[in-house]
């Protein structure tokens, strides 16, 4: 739906609002020759308004809906992304997952290769990656310390 652009969307809603702006001033300026002839209009005017409504409507749902899309493409590339970085099956081989015994539930992914700890911002990136609280070790704050610290890992926007 890369056609839905910012752009795009824009210019649809002028040319909606437009639309209606002429229609409205149309029938604003016919004169109304009896109560029947304002209630055919008002007939004329209300379907074509509500289709207009729609579509604006549904517009705006595809606009979302194209976004939503987006997160979901990028969120599953960073799990793969991080996943392969971190491979389960490396777990207590190549990393571990640690937290501070003075920073407890603060967990950080520690890369035994390049002595760095990287933190898992929120439980679903711990879960997304396949590990979870049991694979936690928690470390004395001063060796902690010492560990540089690197990007943090988070699979969400």
């Amino acid at each position: 739906m890369r056609w839905l652009n910012t752009h795009n969307r824009t210019i649809i809603l002028i040319c909606a609002g437009l639309f209606i702006t002429i229609v409205i001033i149309i029938f604003e300026t016919l004169e109304p020759v009896s109560l029947a002839h304002q209630k055919l209009v008002g007939e004329v005017i209300q379907p074509f308004a509500l289709s207009i409504g729609a579509l604006l409507s549904g517009t705006a749902g595809l606009v979302y809906l194209d976004g939503w899309l987006e997160k979901q493409k990028t969120n599953n590339k960073l799990v793969v992304d991080w996943s392969n970085r971190f491979p389960t099956e490396k777990l207590n081989k190549d990393f571990e997952v640690i937290q501070s015994d003075q920073m407890q539930g603060v967990i950080y992914v520690f890369d035994k290769k390049n002595n760095k700890k990287h933190w898992i911002v929120d439980p679903e990136t711990l879960r997304a990656l396949g590990l979870n609280y049991s694979d936690v070790k928690t470390i004395q704050n001063n060796e902690f310390e010492k560990i540089n610290r690197g990007d943090n890992i988070s699979i969400s926007l």
